[in-house]
């Protein structure tokens, strides 16, 4: 299953239109910010959220902190995650109270993908992984499965936290999908 797959690729104007075929995009950007300097950059109050987020963020720490992304503000102990380093063993974060770790400290470049699924009754499940840059030309990975236990709520805002640093500078943007 491919979130957002066209498969019929006809295209809906001119004579060979598709009747049952629209261009309409599955993914919609809802919220984008950047900051430099900042310990945590927010995407603000996001509306017209859908059943499904997708996360990217890039940054750079300033210091060797852990980077996370954290939802409506909440820093309350209300995540999990399952992650693996560079085809590792797994670990786990339980009762985390910054938010999902998408990285363990470092000062390189990271760019992560996340998808979850944003059901306001329901807990929010997801997936993604980080790249990050290393030295010496090489790049670390780390995979993970993600939990939000919140089941009142649909996630209407976006953090990137540093958590006790600073980024020297750090990107979200966040789509939705019906």
């Amino acid at each position: 299953l491919v979130l957002g797959c066209d498969d019929d690729e006809t295209n809906t104007s001119g004579a060979s239109a598709s009747p049952t075929h629209t261009d309409t995009n599955f993914w919609t950007e809802s919220g984008r910010a950047s900051g430099t300097s900042a310990a945590e950059v927010q995407t603000g109050t996001m509306t017209g959220m859908k059943d499904y987020v997708w996360i990217e963020a890039y940054c750079k720490g300033g210091n060797s902190n852990d980077n996370f992304i954290n939802f409506n503000n909440d820093e309350g102990g209300n995540y999990a995650n399952l992650y693996s380093r560079n085809g590792g063993s797994y670990a786990s974060d339980t009762g985390q109270g910054v938010g999902l770790r998408i990285a363990q400290g470092t000062t390189t470049e990271q760019f992560c993908n996340m998808f979850v699924v944003n059901r306001a009754t329901q807990r929010k499940l997801g997936f993604g992984y980080t790249v990050s840059d290393q030295a010496g030309g090489d790049s670390d990975r780390q995979m993970f499965s993600v939990k939000w236990n919140n089941t009142s709520d649909q996630i209407t805002n976006v953090g990137l936290d540093r958590a006790d640093s600073t980024f020297t500078y750090g990107i979200i943007r966040v789509w939705v999908g019906e």
